[in-house]
């Protein structure tokens, strides 16, 4: 009689949805997060991610917010989502992703519900922390990937 051996339980992957319709910060962005190891999805419009958005397999969404306007439905589901507390039981994060010419008209709007954002161009450390940080606060991974080094 042959025993089996017992399956060892595999780790769900992170999820990071990107939203982003420049081929160039999409290579980017992608590139940094597949170095993690996360699993990475593109999606070029508002439409896609609000349907992929439904699937719940995503821990972060990284979102280009010249994308949607302030008042748009997806700016206001993505706010409403990223400001449950993880002490609430939050899944979900949002990273919104300011161009540097554009994006000052969402910085206000944005501090003030203390939602967390990059400017672009932005440096890979700094966004791989404030990433981390936010995969963290929803428990999809148990430490920052990156400890700062101080010097």
């Amino acid at each position: 009689m042959s025993s089996s051996p017992t399956p060892v339980p595999v780790a769900k992957q992170v999820g990071i949805l990107v939203l982003d319709n420049d081929p160039s910060g999409q290579s980017a962005l992608r590139q940094i997060l597949d170095s993690e190891g996360w699993r990475v999805r593109i999606v070029p419009d508002t439409k896609l991610l609000m349907a992929e958005l439904k699937s719940g397999e995503w821990s972060l969404v990284v979102a280009n917010a010249a994308l949607m306007g302030l008042d748009s439905p997806l700016f206001v589901t993505l706010r409403e989502l990223a400001s449950v507390s993880a002490a609430d039981g939050a899944r979900l994060r949002v990273l919104y992703i300011l161009p540097e010419m554009s994006g000052a008209q969402f910085v206000g709007p944005l501090e003030a519900a203390t939602l967390p954002y990059v400017v672009r161009p932005f440096h890979l450390h700094d966004f791989l922390e404030k990433v981390s940080d936010l995969l963290v606060e929803v428990k999809a991974i148990e430490a920052p990937s990156r400890q700062l080094r101080h010097e």
